[in-house]
């Protein structure tokens, strides 16, 4: 089984949409039965940068898992994320059909080229760690790293590597190498809620080893949106008021 970052993460899309209404949004009282508010977005004005131009005969229609609907068209500017910033292409969101977006701005790319979109080739994170392009447009991030730490009210964003006063003393960062080269995905051996072991399945016979058992994991992992991506686990063998306890878990914070 392997844990993968969502692969809505790969592209930089922003919303590019004109004002439909007049009302105003509030985020603490949002109902995921409502349609998609455009007033809950910040913008992005393609006629107001002298540098933007447009992809002629070339958009987008994206569908996730949950049924979203993005469509668009591609766009080419100078972004920045932070002090660096690079000329790259980017998705115009023109259409949103999902309450899951109100609030959002846009999706930030900072996944790998392997499993971008053909019309927009490199993440906006490759982009600005890309030294081939024109230096009058460009400042360079050096070193292509980036670390996101989240908590249930803040994140943080830390580019070229990971602040060492982010780690909680005693403890120490983990490297470990990626399963893919168009996901960011790792092997996973154990995972405990509760202090309950989740992946503790039934053993089967090996049928590559004669004579040899194996334990069988049987799970995947799913992103539904920009802002879901859950596990599922099957043939587990835990309590009952553990498994109920990750699923109340899962409906609230995935």
């Amino acid at each position: 089984m392997c844990a993968t970052l969502s692969s809505v993460l790969v592209t930089a899309f922003l919303f590019a949409l004109s004002p439909s209404s007049t009302t105003a949004y509030d985020p603490f009282q949002q109902d995921s039965n409502q349609p998609f508010n455009i007033n809950s977005t910040n913008r992005f004005h393609p006629a107001q940068s002298l540098s933007f131009a447009q992809v002629l005969f070339d958009g987008f229609d994206l569908k996730y898992a949950d049924t979203a609907d993005l469509d668009g068209y591609i766009g080419q500017d100078i972004v920045g994320l932070g002090r660096y910033y690079a000329r790259t292409k980017f998705g115009c969101i023109t259409k949103c059909d999902s309450a899951d977006f109100n609030g959002v701005d846009g999706i930030l790319g900072l996944g790998m080229p392997d499993a971008a979109l053909a019309s927009i080739p490199e993440p906006l994170f490759f982009a600005i760690t890309d030294n081939t392009g024109d230096p009058v447009s460009q400042r360079i991030l050096k070193d292509r790293k980036f670390t996101m730490l989240v908590t249930k009210d803040a994140g943080e964003l830390q580019l070229g590597g990971y602040d060492h006063r982010s780690i909680k003393p005693g403890h120490k960062m983990h490297f470990m190498k990626t399963t893919s080269t168009a996901e960011y995905s790792v092997p996973i051996t154990s995972i405990k809620f509760g202090g309950q072991e989740l992946l503790n399945f039934a053993t089967v016979i090996n049928p590559r080893v004669p004579g040899r058992a194996a334990p069988l994991r049987v799970g995947y992992a799913f992103s539904g949106t920009v802002r879901r991506s859950c596990y599922a686990m099957s043939n587990t063998q835990v309590p009952l008021s553990t498994v109920l306890l990750l699923l109340r878990y899962l409906r609230l914070h995935c």
